[in-house]
């Protein structure tokens, strides 16, 4: 992006001194330059329009605020361009403003390194969909919730324990994000245990019906059971079935409810965990 930069300047600016050389009027100097400012301008609105006009047509449903920030930025960053080139065709020295760029450059960057990260992480998050405000993610290994809103530089999460956490997106992208809306469903993993000495065909059935029957259990994908191992105190069944994020703990809650509930009922044992201790007598 510099070198192009830099490439435009002098392109620019040696089309100015042939002009000079041509022996130009040095008051057309001065209408050069209002035509390049004008001419950037006109483009710098035209693509803030469109930026917005892309923004209102893309189900993004980000913060109004961070639109605006973003029209800013496009708007006078294409009018700062300009600028620079109606300072050229007034005959400054090209090496005096890209120093100046470099500069300017320079201290910004050092000076809001962390907010201009963030900036950035927010831009990719809304232009390639990471997430969007009403998905469930989990974020940092570990901050599961609802996205409320992102912001221009940070996103408000609610957890599942109804607190608001805000996370700055440039920590957010350093690490994995897992977004369980974008499917439209989650796995619920569980695990049951029976004693060997219950009917284990008997078993896996029961558990297949209370899957069925749940109302958030999706019919697809298709829920699992299976034996998962062989264990030291029973037979450790996997139930797998998926529903929607936001009908995850309820899922997790009802099923396992109900297989206690009916395998009691059909006679089927769960073990409890028992040690025996033999306690020895001197005599």
């Amino acid at each position: 992006m510099e070198q192009l930069m830099t490439n435009l300047l002098e392109n620019l600016y040696a089309t100015n001194n042939s002009l000079i050389n041509m022996g130009l009027p040095s008051f057309l100097h001065i209408i050069w330059a209002i035509v390049i400012f004008l001419l950037g301008r006109w483009l710098a609105r035209r693509a803030r329009n469109l930026f917005t006009a892309t923004m209102s047509k893309t189900d993004t449903h980000v913060n109004k605020k961070v639109v605006y920030a973003l029209e800013g930025i496009i708007y006078y960053g294409i009018l700062i361009v300009a600028i620079s080139f109606s300072l050229i065709a007034l005959g400054v020295p090209i090496n005096s403003i890209i120093l100046i760029f470099a500069i300017f450059i320079a201290l910004v960057g050092f000076a809001f390194q962390t907010t201009l990260n963030n900036l950035a992480a927010t831009i990719i998050f809304i232009v390639f969909q990471t997430y969007k405000p009403g998905d469930w993610v989990d974020v940092l290994d570990g901050t599961f919730g609802v996205v409320k809103r992102i912001q221009l530089f940070t996103t408000v999460i609610v957890t599942q324990q109804k607190s608001t956490v805000t996370i700055p997106n440039g920590v957010i992208m350093e690490g994995n994000i897992i977004n369980y809306s974008d499917l439209g469903y989650r796995r619920v993993d569980m695990v049951v245990t029976i004693t060997y000495e219950s009917d284990l065909v008997k078993a896996k059935h029961i558990m297949e019906q209370v899957l069925a029957e749940n109302k958030h259990v999706l019919a697809e994908p298709k829920p699992i059971v299976g034996v998962e191992l062989l264990g030291v105190r029973g037979i450790d069944f996997s139930l797998r079935p998926f529903a929607s994020a936001e009908a995850y703990w309820d899922t997790l809650f009802e099923v396992t409810e109900q297989v206690k509930l009916r395998l009691t009922e059909a006679g089927i044992t769960i073990p409890v965990f028992r040690q025996d201790v033999k306690l020895i007598q001197p005599n």
